[in-house]
């Protein structure tokens, strides 16, 4: 058995990143491991671009232990769900095709991970255009309360945040799971938004030790082109069976899990307006879809709970706007000062030059 699966999905995506991303994996890990990258059903010329770079890296000795699995367009989650089935590792590790690797993350995880017979090792990433050198302690923390690392991953504001720049991510990257915990809690392939957030909260549940890693292992590399960035006025529809299967996973007579998750919902609302419904038009279809969130309720457990006198002002107040069907005018107001106070701080700049 070999030590790590790396498993990468892969669709109509940059090779050249792709490139770049193996070459990270080749260049910081010396444990046994594999490479599956599972092509979710990728047009023509960027497969065979695919196959060219693989092969290129396989003869030129850069890459070894790579394969190539594919299947019709089905999604990412399907994608990785393959990819665990025809895993040979004893750990799986899931990455992004165009993010980097950093610190020797297979490497360091796996020791960790073995040292201390954990099922699921957590470790620090950045986000953004070019990666950094962080310094690394290395210590790592046996989490011994669940119900406060999950109630960290559902939140924004109390995720965990570091001084230096880095995060514990609600996604499935910078993560070692164990192959057996991997095989019982496949990803929903039902939901196309916050999948790997619900995917952590069932990890969680199953996995009989966690380690929490001080270690920066994870580039996350910004793109403008990814699913979450797109376009898409029937957003919410998409992020409406993430919260219903949330809901089922977490405690919300639990002070602590109310307020973070009211705080996973008002930021989803934010990401669905900023998507599809930011729009400086009278779109028909837009009118009718901010109408259609509003009457849809499926969040009654927020807005009757004891709880929500006990919220910060702010997010009082957005519920309130949501209940009077204003909260996505309000988003738009605040969206057009941040827009006209930017332009404002670059005028000046600009003058200031001259």
């Amino acid at each position: 058995m070999l030590d790590i699966s790396v498993i990468i999905p892969f669709y109509n995506s940059d090779t050249k990143m792709l490139e770049e991303c193996l070459t990270s994996i080749a260049k910081e890990t010396k444990i046994s491991y594999e490479i599956i990258i599972v092509n979710d059903g990728s047009n023509k010329n960027i497969t065979t671009e695919l196959n060219y770079l693989i092969e290129n890296l396989r003869s030129n000795k850069i890459v070894d232990n790579i394969t190539i699995l594919y299947q019709k367009n089905q999604g990412v989650s399907s994608a990785r769900n393959l990819g665990v089935k025809n895993s040979q590792g004893r750990y799986i590790a899931f990455i992004d095709s165009d993010d980097l690797l950093l610190n020797h993350f297979l490497d360091n995880a796996y020791k960790l991970a073995v040292q201390n017979d954990a099922d699921f090792i957590i470790g620090k990433i950045y986000r953004g255009k070019n990666s950094i050198d962080v310094l690394n302690t290395g210590r790592c923390k046996i989490i011994k309360d669940k119900v406060e690392l999950k109630r960290h991953l559902i939140s924004y504001k109390q995720l965990y945040h570091f001084k230096d720049g880095t995060y514990i991510s609600r996604g499935p990257v910078a993560r070692l799971v164990k192959k057996s915990l991997a095989n019982s809690t496949p990803f929903n392939t039902e939901i196309e938004i916050g999948e790997d957030a619900i995917w952590n909260l069932d990890i969680i549940d199953g996995a009989r030790r966690i380690l929490l890693v001080n270690e920066l292992w994870y580039f996350y590399r910004e793109n403008n082109e990814s699913v979450c960035n797109k376009q898409d006025i029937y957003a919410y529809n998409k992020f409406i069976k993430k919260h219903l299967e949330i809901q089922k996973r977490i405690d919300l007579t639990d002070i602590g899990f109310y307020k973070n998750y009211v705080e996973l919902f008002l930021e989803d609302l934010k990401s669905i307006h900023r998507r599809g419904l930011y729009k400086k038009t009278n779109d028909v279809k837009i009118e009718e879809v901010a109408k259609s969130i509003y009457s849809k309720m499926y969040f009654d457990v927020i807005f009757d709970s004891s709880f929500r006198n006990k919220l910060d002002f702010i997010s009082r107040t957005q519920l309130i706007a949501f209940e009077q069907k204003n909260l996505f005018f309000l988003y738009s107001i605040f969206r057009e000062v941040k827009k006209y106070v930017t332009e404002i701080k670059e005028r000046i700049l600009f003058w200031r030059k001259y």
